[in-house]
């Protein structure tokens, strides 16, 4: 994680935003951080672009905040 941006936050990723495989990174991330599928995360806009809103199951915000200020 690089930091915050307003009330959403900064992720470097690796993966080339090619064919999907930054978004597909990014959801894999954050599968792994929060300790739940990958299947409880879908991207809901951003696909094409560098600002992406994503949909978490299984976490609440409260517990999200908490995940991502150890990043």
């Amino acid at each position: 994680m690089i930091g915050d941006y307003g009330d959403a936050v900064r992720i470097a990723l690796q993966a080339p935003p090619v064919d999907g495989k930054a978004n597909q990174a990014l959801c894999r991330l954050f599968a792994e951080w929060c300790d739940i599928p990958r299947g409880n995360i879908t991207l809901r806009s951003g696909r094409t672009g560098r600002t992406k809103v994503l949909e978490i199951t299984g976490v609440s915000p409260a517990e999200l905040r908490a995940i991502l200020s150890k990043q």
